[in-house]
C-alpha cells in the first residue's frame, strides 16, 4: 500500500527526473545491503526481549506465520518517510522510501518462498534456502 501510494504521489504530483529514479534504486540497495542486516542483527537478535522473543519463534517454527507485528512496520515506514522528505525533500525523498519498500516487499517474498515452496528446481532458491537454514541452525550467524 506504502509503495503504491509512494508511485502514486511521484507519477502524479511530481515530474520524474534521473535523480528520482537514482533515489528509488539506490533505497532498493541501501534495504538489501543495510537495513535489513541491520534490523535482523540488533532488533530481532537484539535486547529488546519482546521482538526476540518473537522472531526466536520463527526460527523454532519456520513455516508459522510469526514475524514482526504489521505495527512496527508501519511506523519504521513513517519514520523513514519523515527523515528522508526532510533529508532529500519530498520527490526524492519519497522514491528513497520506496525503493527501501519494495526491497523489503523483496525481501519478505523470498524469505516467504524459502519457507513455504518446495525448491528443488530453482538452484539461486536453494542457495538461499541453505544459507537461511543454516541462520535457524545458528542464530548468530547470516543475518
Amino acid at each position: 500500500l506504502v509503495l503504491c501510494i509512494d508511485f502514486y504521489y511521484l507519477f502524479e504530483y511530481q515530474s520524474i527526473s534521473k535523480s528520482v529514479y537514482v533515489s528509488f534504486f539506490i533505497g532498493f540497495i541501501v534495504y538489501g545491503s543495510i537495513l535489513e542486516y541491520a534490523m535482523h542483527r540488533y532488533v530481532y537478535h537484539g535486547r529488546i526481549k519482546s521482538i526476540k522473543k518473537l522472531h526466536l519463534i520463527h526460527h523454532q517454527y519456520p513455516r508459522s506465520y510469526v514475524a514482526s507485528p504489521p505495527y512496527i512496520t508501519a511506523c519504521i515506514i513513517v519514520i523513514l518517510h519523515v527523515i528522508f522528505m526532510g533529508l532529500l525533500g519530498y520527490k526524492t525523498g519519497c522514491a528513497f522510501v520506496a525503493g527501501i519498500v519494495l526491497g523489503y516487499l523483496w525481501y519478505i517474498t523470498i524469505h516467504h518462498l524459502i519457507h513455504h515452496i518446495d525448491s528443488e528446481h530453482w538452484n539461486l532458491l536453494n542457495h538461499f534456502k541453505m544459507e537461511h537454514q543454516f541462520h535457524h541452525e545458528h542464530a548468530k550467524v547470516n543475518y
